[in-house]
């Protein structure tokens, strides 16, 4: 009673099977193989056996959202279709594209769900540096179903019209404020920034940053400016809390294990075993970028942002997104001299500990205790610094 897809690796070799229900009530509607030594869906992509060469000679990927697109879209001719094996959008996946073309025009279906995911899939796509495109369709058809109704010149010119991402989000920024007016620009800009803003590379988001400026038709000077005051609202309004929160040790630690191999191989291992990390007041973003290190996964803000709860996120953001933090405090450098920081304040909340239980234990007559803790205190005083 299903629809079977077989799902083949990017050499060509069948290596799974997906079934669509083709009875109303059937659930799951798409129900996929199980994961084995040889199938991981978050890292096939469906279609790419037969699209990577055309991906190669037109120097670009359109990634659809389904089994059916990729196949309506295909059949007609345009061969550079894929899409991701009914999951989200992954860092390994993007990779085994960007392999063949570091240009994706990104064509999801026009539902909510579709935006969602799409939304989820650029990020990831910018993340890993790829050139990406936004293709809307009219109509509100999904891209079989355009394919269908207007066949593949119709379809091929949306291609080839498809708006670079910043464009294409400033054009949504265009339609849904009034950007004839300095308020109504205003309003669009802080639409726009924190997505500027999530562009890792500095000198990439200042270039990003200017073009927005003259597609929204404001001075550059108050982009950069805009920079400065991430913490405003899209009405302009200033919160009352400061710019970030986050003490500037873990603000420092976090930009720099994310910009830097090298970093978070001298640092990681370090920070494992710190007993600080637990106070940190943000604790589980370490905990995550351990565990990535540990299972030997890929660190990425991409990677790091999927595998974190909603306030989580935020944090991260706010950390990321602040520009209190400059080129100069990033980096190996300032990262271990961070940790010797947070060795040395270990070290004296130990010493405080050690202290109080001395005087406990002796307040209370257990004189075995207060010799086993001052034993300790000695031994840690003779080790110094960290």
């Amino acid at each position: 009673g299903r629809l079977m897809f077989p799902i083949h690796n990017e050499s060509g070799k069948i290596i799974a099977f997906a079934g669509r229900a083709l009875r109303e009530g059937d659930e799951p509607k798409y129900l996929n193989s199980p994961e084995t030594a040889l199938y991981h869906k978050t890292y096939v992509l469906y279609n790419l056996h037969r699209a990577k060469d055309a991906v190669r000679k037109l120097d670009r990927a359109i990634l659809v959202e389904g089994y059916m697109d990729v196949i309506g879209v295909y059949s007609a001719g345009i061969r550079e279709v894929v899409a991701s094996c009914g999951t989200a959008l992954t860092n390994t996946q993007v990779r085994s594209l960007k392999r063949h073309s570091e240009t994706v025009v990104v064509n999801f279906d026009p539902d909510a769900a579709g935006t969602n995911a799409a939304e989820r899939s650029i990020q990831m796509l910018l993340d890993e540096s790829m050139r990406v495109r936004v293709l809307e369709l009219d109509g509100g058809l999904d891209p079989d179903e355009f394919v269908a109704e207007h066949g593949a010149d119709g379809y091929h010119a949306c291609v080839e019209k498809a708006p670079g991402y910043f464009q294409w989000l400033a054009g949504r920024a265009r339609k849904r404020f009034d950007t004839r007016t300095s308020e109504g620009r205003m309003d669009a800009l802080n639409f726009l920034m924190p997505a500027v803003q999530r562009i890792s590379d500095k000198l990439e988001r200042a270039a990003v940053a200017g073009e927005v400026a003259v597609l929204l038709g404001v001075e550059q000077g108050l982009v950069l400016e805009q920079f400065r005051k991430i913490a405003v609202d899209r009405r302009g309004a200033v919160p009352a809390r400061p710019p970030s929160a986050v003490p500037v040790i873990e603000r420092i630690l976090i930009h720099s294990i994310l910009a830097s191999s090298e970093t978070r191989g001298e640092i990681l291992p370090r920070l494992r075993d710190l007993p600080a990390v637990a106070r940190f007041q943000t604790r589980l973003i370490f905990e995550i970028l351990l565990g990535l290190e540990e299972a030997g996964e890929p660190i990425t803000f991409a990677h790091l942002e999927a595998r974190l709860p909603e306030k989580e996120c935020g944090l991260l953001h706010e950390v990321i997104s602040a520009d209190e933090i400059s080129e100069e405090v990033i980096g190996l450098e300032p990262a271990l001299a961070c940790l010797r920081e947070l060795e040395l304040m270990d070290g004296e909340k130990r010493t405080a500990d050690l202290k109080t239980r001395i005087k406990d234990a002796a307040r209370n007559g257990n004189m075995e205790d207060a010799l086993r803790w001052t034993g300790e205190l000695d031994r840690l005083k003779r080790a110094g610094p960290a």
